[in-house]
């Protein structure tokens, strides 16, 4: 890879002096500052956590149902779609980092890079958009009692999801902007700076402000929607529900909140402290736990009320088909 560099004839003795001018990545060093173990153990650490998480979630989903995946409730079937990216998602990331840790190096070949951080784009943003589909339907649900169709096999969400960071990691990749932030493979630190604020900070300060604005209209609806079924057990389900809701919201807040940060302090300027440095490899790799205590809380309501004798069991509850707005929301999930 070609350097720049820049002439300057203003020296006193006359000479000319020669500036150089990274042109990528790979022409700076790879972050250390004495947290070069710190920053990748660290990193690692919390991608085998949110792996093992993300696994268990899948084989729990599984093991607890026997019938066909596509006859699940929509929010079951949100758990598993989330719990997959995440894996993949840890996978690719735990590969750059596990290479930059043993040869204290920049991945090589850079077309490797190229390849680590086309993954992570691709799943960072599934994830990403599938969380705010669920914002949306459940908005639909409450407001306009109108459930959002997902097609047969789910193909229209995962067309949404998986197609459209696919399409745009592509014309990243042709526009060269992956490779190395002297960390790990994502948004090249010099070429690809104004992508990652374009693809990555101002997406998600958008989904953040759509999602909050979302739930809290889906939340004042749903209290004030109560009062009129204080006799009914509908009521309390849809505070049920709310809460619920609220959960994958704070969970997407807790994990891409730093990811945010990194990208707006790049505005100012290139040079991070190693403070950022950490909660920027920290928080976006723990989802599949941020979303694993998601399911086990959501869980555990569940069967505390069919313990209770407030709900059926979990099987006869997928199979119930109800054309009710409120019931159409705890069937998607949210219960």
């Amino acid at each position: 890879m070609e350097k720049s560099t820049t002439t300057n004839m203003d020296q006193p003795n006359g000479n000319m002096s020669v500036t150089f001018v990274p042109s990528s990545g790979y022409d700076l060093d790879v972050f250390d500052q004495g947290h070069f173990y710190g920053i990748h153990i660290a990193a690692l650490l919390c991608i085998f956590i949110s792996f093992s998480c993300a696994m268990t979630v899948i084989t729990a989903s599984f093991t607890q149902r026997k019938t066909n995946f596509f006859t699940w409730s929509k929010s079951d079937r949100f758990v598993v779609y989330i719990a997959i990216c995440d894996g993949l998602f840890n996978i690719a990331h735990s590969l750059d980092h596990t290479q930059i840790l043993i040869t204290r190096s920049h991945v090589k070949p850079e077309g490797l890079c190229v390849f680590y951080g086309f993954m992570l784009s691709e799943f960072l943003t599934a994830q990403i958009l599938m969380i705010n589909l669920v914002a949306i339907n459940a908005f639909c649900l409450i407001v306009f009692n109108k459930d959002v169709p997902f097609g047969k096999y789910d193909h229209r969400l995962l067309i949404w999801t998986f197609g459209t960071p696919l399409v745009v990691s592509i014309v990243a990749v042709s526009l060269n902007q992956f490779g190395s932030n002297t960390v790990f493979c994502f948004m090249d630190s010099i070429r690809g700076r104004l992508m990652n604020v374009v693809y990555v900070t101002i997406p998600l300060l958008i989904v953040f402000t759509v999602n909050l604005v979302l739930y809290g209209v889906i939340y004042c609806r749903l209290r004030f929607r109560s009062t009129k079924f204080e006799s009914s057990r509908i009521s309390s389900r849809s505070r049920r529900a709310a809460r619920n809701m609220i959960l994958f919201l704070l969970a997407f807040f807790v994990q891409y909140w730093s990811a945010v940060l990194v990208g707006v302090w790049e505005l100012r300027t290139p040079y991070i402290p190693v403070i950022v440095y950490y909660l920027s490899i920290t928080f976006p790799n723990i989802g599949g736990f941020l979303n694993g205590l998601v399911f086990i809380v959501i869980r555990r309501r569940f069967l505390q009320r069919d313990k209770n004798g407030e709900t059926k069991s979990i099987e006869n509850l997928n199979k119930r088909v109800d054309t009710s707005s409120t019931t159409a929301i705890l069937h998607m999930g949210v219960d």
